[in-house]
């Protein structure tokens, strides 16, 4: 379930140049007075994850591992891309300007009901032309997500990596193509039964070494028969969640959740809000605020960073506490504590927004002398964590019951240029890393019910 949408801008990092967009820049003046403006958001570069000191950007790859930065004393013409590039006020009024025209001619409901009925179905058709040949493959998946790295090698011992939502296979393949781990247990799931038919069909597919299955994240009936509740390591979802609509999002977190275990890992990517794919919506595109259908009739849902943390249910915590900025502002940090029981030592996690907007936690064990990075693994004898049920949250709306820890949540802000053209394309994505609490065995819970209720098809 990957796509790029109706105007040609390309899904991910890696795929072919964008085309201009000739649709003129509407008035900012179509909004009537009792209606909601639409909000731009966070328009400040954010950091994906470490800083970025490299001068030249790695190709392929997001920019945690490389990047090319555009200083003022930097001619932006001199190169193709560039990265955490900030808004101007251009970029503010034509965004402000395109949302308005979207809201003023939205989809007609009956149309939304029928895109909303069977999306698999969209898909089906998309893969039935396309194919193999519309996505590259992810050759810079092992930089940006150490986790996948580490279970492909040799000495990783028995790991087991599912791909939710691995279309033609651009996750799956380079990952067997450099696995050298003997006992590595690898799935690739995708609720288009023309998808996991391309990735069956293909030379690279090795049965004996990978499955290949129809499943849909958000399925009531819960994880795919194929995997044990709790068995999985790494569970990846690049360019999948969008393709949901907002009311199957508890289900499908429920689904992961259960999916994973404990102290297993969600690594994350997809596309953010005011991303150049979104603001070339043109009219009946609009279905409701961050969600869309393209051309083909497949949806597609752009995210912004403090929607995914509510998404994923942050971390975990009780107690006194404050609220995190939602800009990248200078702004206090927040800290927040979990409340030990009574054979537990005492478990602190803190939540840090760097300047970059991008957020950081950092754990520390009894009176917190030694602090534990996002990338450390924590000793599952030594940090017992209470189960879901029994967490208290500091806000007065959850999605889910179930809770991940997060360990990185940043944005990665890209500007394209078309040099013949002298065309300027802001590209947003969101990348991050959450993980299964290592102290809850079970696996889902009392949140099973919750969310399937939650969850309206």
């Amino acid at each position: 379930m990957q796509h790029t949408d109706n105007s040609g801008a390309p899904a991910e990092p890696g795929a072919p140049a964008l085309a201009p967009s000739t649709e003129p820049v509407p008035s900012t003046s179509t909004a009537t007075p009792d209606q909601p403006q639409p909000r731009v958001r966070r328009k400040a570069p954010q950091l994906m994850a470490d800083l970025v000191l490299a001068d030249e950007l790695i190709e392929g790859a997001p920019s945690r591992n490389g990047g090319r930065l555009l200083t003022e004393d930097r001619d932006p013409w001199t190169h193709n891309a560039w990265d955490q590039v900030a808004w101007g006020d251009e970029e503010e009024t034509f965004a402000q300007a395109a949302l308005e025209r979207q809201r003023n001619s939205p989809v007609p409901q009956h149309l939304q009901d029928e895109f909303n009925a069977n999306p698999a179905a969209q898909w089906d058709t998309f893969y039935a032309h396309n194919k193999d040949n519309f996505f590259k493959e992810r050759s810079w998946l092992k930089n940006e997500f150490p986790e996948l790295a580490d279970c492909l090698k040799a000495d990783a011992g028995p790991r087991c990596v599912v791909e939710i939502g691995c279309g033609n296979g651009s996750t799956l393949f380079p990952l067997l193509a450099d696995n050298e781990n003997p006992l590595l247990d690898l799935h690739g799931y995708d609720y288009s039964k023309e998808a996991v038919a391309v990735v069956k069909s293909s030379a690279s597919f090795d049965p004996t070494r990978c499955t290949c299955e129809v499943w849909d994240l958000s399925s009531r009936a819960g994880p795919p028969p194929t995997v044990a509740p709790g068995s999985v390591d790494v569970l990846t979802m690049i360019f999948v969640f969008s393709a949901l609509h907002p009311d199957e999002w508890a289900q499908a977190v429920h689904n992961a959740y259960t999916m994973l275990k404990p102290g297993g890992i969600l690594l994350f990517r997809d596309y953010g809000r005011n991303d150049l794919a979104m603001l070339r919506f043109k009219a009946n595109r609009y279905m409701q605020d961050g969600l869309y259908v393209r051309g083909d009739n497949t949806r597609v849902y752009f995210f912004e960073r403090d929607e995914l943390q509510y998404i994923f249910g942050g971390v975990r915590r009780t107690g006194a506490t404050r609220d995190v900025p939602s800009s990248s502002d200078d702004a206090p940090t927040r800290t927040d504590d979990v409340a030990p029981t009574a054979t537990t030592e005492t478990t602190t996690t803190t939540v840090e927004e760097l300047p970059s907007g991008e957020l950081v936690s950092t754990t520390s064990l009894g009176g917190g002398d030694t602090p534990l990075t996002p990338t450390t693994p924590t000793s599952r004898a030594a940090t017992p964590a209470p189960s879901p049920a029994s967490l208290a949250v500091d806000r007065g709306e959850t999605l889910t019951p179930v809770r991940f820890e997060l360990l990185q949540l940043g944005v990665d802000r890209r500007l394209l240029l078309n040099r013949k053209r002298q065309i300027k394309m802001f590209r947003v994505w969101m990348q991050g890393r959450w993980r299964k609490p290592a102290g809850d065995a079970a696996s889902g819970g009392e949140g099973a019910g919750a969310a399937s209720a939650t969850a309206q098809r």
